[in-house]
């Protein structure tokens, strides 16, 4: 008779042997009939032959697979759910198949300190708050074990095990945003850092700046992108510029000792704190390389600003995007010609140095009684002020009457602050005035 659903096997009736009695061939043949069958339906261990309906194995566990090898009982597979299939190397799980298809490794949010250890291999971990990942030995883990971290809300710093590294250093801090890539090698590790934040160059969203005192600035919310880094500034933030360097909102911002001077640019970049990830902002003369703060690093320039002659506070401006109105202030006033030259904005008018900006130029000429008046400004790298494109000109001249003209364009700046002008002026009453209104720092890549 044939096995049970649970595989038991019972042999027919009246098979059982007497001793002392003849064997009957009829149930003899009987039995030796149903154990052929039964044969027949096991499975070959030399593979001659396929089952012919499914293979149903245990359950198991992570610890003890149900379909394993005869060199390996802790590799294999089990059934980790109704829908699930666990994939086991050597006791520890290291993926899953189920209907989203094959899972390389657990999802998990973390808050704290943790050692990721030989089952976290190709887990992907969130941490949402400043902590540390302290790794298991790299001998442990084995090589080809992987690892991700993403630093969501906070920086979390990578630490190897005693003197093993990650990418050649003992430590590796990402920064609030960004995310790694971890792979072992048996004796270290090795970090692809990626941004996940944002993907994009160097940029700022926001982060609009007002001069809210003498010498105080504030920064408005937003964020930047630069060198690698990204930070935000969830809400308004002030800057003194008339103070040395402090951590934190409300106080100094000045990345020298040095007292301010008059009629000088002072470049304001936004930081990023090594532990927190937290903003901050940095007054500088320079505008790429300003003096850090320890355990800060440099995103990079969002602003400037510009001193007046007494008392050497900021000078008063009002900020759309990278534009800043300065109001109009006279440059030039004069009734003789110049030749074509570069020329530098008096100290006195807030146009910044150390950058290349697109100032907005007036131009206002009149003459008298025949003479005439030609008058052209230019960007500071134009090869001639009257060759185009001229972006500030203007003609009168030529009648007995008096006349006047008038031109506006932006013109574009070198670092030390120049233009390209050329005025040329002949006869009686001829008078070229020019004028300088708004600066917009087109070096920055601002997000509107």
């Amino acid at each position: 008779m044939p096995r049970n659903s649970s595989g038991v096997y019972s042999k027919p009736a009246g098979t059982t042997a007497v001793a002392g009695n003849l064997i009957d061939p009829t149930p003899w043949n009987s039995l030796t009939t149903d154990l052929g069958n039964e044969i027949t339906n096991s499975l070959p261990r030399n593979g001659s032959a396929p089952m012919t309906a499914p293979l149903q194995a245990s359950a198991g566990s992570a610890l003890l697979p149900s379909l394993t090898f005869n060199t390996g009982a802790t590799t294999g597979f089990y059934l980790k759910s109704a829908s699930e299939i666990g994939i086991v190397s050597s006791a520890v799980e290291v993926a899953t198949i189920g209907g989203y298809g094959i899972n390389l490794g657990a999802f998990a949010s973390k808050s704290a300190t943790y050692t990721p250890v030989l089952a976290d291999n190709n887990a992907v971990h969130r941490f949402t708050a400043t902590t540390t990942v302290t790794f298991t030995p790299a001998a442990t883990l084995g090589s080809n074990w992987r690892y991700t971290v993403i630093a969501d809300n906070a920086s979390v710093l990578l630490d190897p095990n005693g003197s093993e590294t990650i990418n050649g250093a003992t430590t590796l801090l990402l920064y609030k945003g960004q995310s790694a890539y971890i792979v072992c090698d048996g004796t270290g590790f090795y970090a692809v850092v990626t941004q996940t934040k944002d993907s994009s160059p160097g940029f700022i969203n926001g982060l609009i700046t007002g001069k809210t005192s003498a010498y105080v600035v504030s920064i408005g919310a937003g964020s930047a992108k630069g060198n690698g880094l990204f930070v935000t500034n969830p809400g308004a933030f002030t800057k003194n510029l008339n103070a040395v360097w402090a951590a934190g909102s409300g106080n100094g911002g000045r990345d020298t000792a040095a007292a301010i001077t008059a009629n000088t640019t002072y470049h304001l970049h936004a930081l990023i704190n090594n532990t927190t990830g937290d903003p901050d902002f940095l007054f500088s003369l320079s505008p790429t390389a300003p003096t850090v703060p320890s355990g800060y690093s440099l995103v990079t320039r969002i602003d400037w600003c510009y001193t007046n002659a007494t008392p050497n506070a900021i000078w008063d401006y009002t900020q759309v995007g990278n534009e800043k109105f300065l109001g109009v202030s006279t440059w030039i006033n004069t009734t003789g010609s110049i030749a074509d030259a570069l020329y530098t904005l008096p100290a006195a008018i807030p146009v910044p140095g150390g950058i290349r900006t697109a100032v907005t130029i007036l131009v206002s000429t009149a003459s008298n009684t025949n003479g005439s008046v030609s008058t052209a400004v230019n960007d500071a790298d134009a090869a001639l002020a009257n060759y185009g494109p001229v972006y500030a000109t203007s003609t009168v001249g030529g009648v007995v009457a008096s006349t006047a003209n008038g031109a506006g364009g932006r013109c574009k700046t070198n670092t030390s602050r120049q233009l390209r002008m050329l005025f040329n002026i002949s006869g009686n009453g001829g008078q070229t005035q020019v004028y300088a209104s708004t600066v917009e720092d087109f070096t920055i890549n601002r997000n509107y």
